[in-house]
């Protein structure tokens, strides 16, 4: 029974096994709100300029709109984000009602037909303008540094009204 301690601390420290390949990193967060209303439910990516490897560092935002971005290596994930300059995308995935058709018997341009007449669809339930959703051409912009700002706040009110003109898609 004295050594059950031991035991368990081996047990503990050999499931969370930090991958050498992971860097250090910062705790970080982003706020998404519309005109200042924090928006729930947006999914965040942090993609660097020199590119992330093998590694994803994301997360959504809650009730308040903050997203507690964490990174993500092979099966460990850790708070934060290691340390650098990253290109920020935003996405709101709204999912697309059925329209109870049956495509299990389409094939060829039938399907591809039916698939594009889903995706117009899709494309009228955007909620975040395609240029927010592509680092290539997204405007928002962290850099993350030992000591600096850990909080970046983003608006998507300027960006929203024109995905409502469809003017910068």
């Amino acid at each position: 029974m004295k050594h059950l301690p031991f035991f368990l601390v081996l047990v503990l420290v050999g499931c969370n096994d930090r991958p050498a390949e992971m860097p250090s990193t910062i705790p970080c967060k982003i706020i998404i709100v519309n005109d200042g209303v924090p928006q729930v439910g947006y999914s965040i990516a942090l993609y660097s300029h020199t590119g992330n490897g093998s590694m994803s560092i994301m997360a959504d935002t809650d009730s308040s709109g903050v997203a507690e971005i964490r990174t993500r290596l092979a099966d460990y994930t850790t708070k934060g984000a290691p340390i650098g300059t990253y290109k920020v995308t935003v996405e709101k995935h709204v999912p697309l009602p059925p329209d109870g058709v049956d495509t299990t018997s389409f094939f060829g341009e039938e399907l591809n037909a039916y698939l594009a007449k889903r995706a117009e669809e899709a494309e009228k339930l955007r909620v975040v303008p395609i240029p927010l959703t592509r680092m290539e051409t997204t405007p928002f912009e962290i850099k993350l540094e030992p000591g600096g700002t850990a909080r970046w706040t983003f608006d998507l009110k300027e960006y929203t009204k024109y995905a409502a003109n469809r003017s910068i898609n």
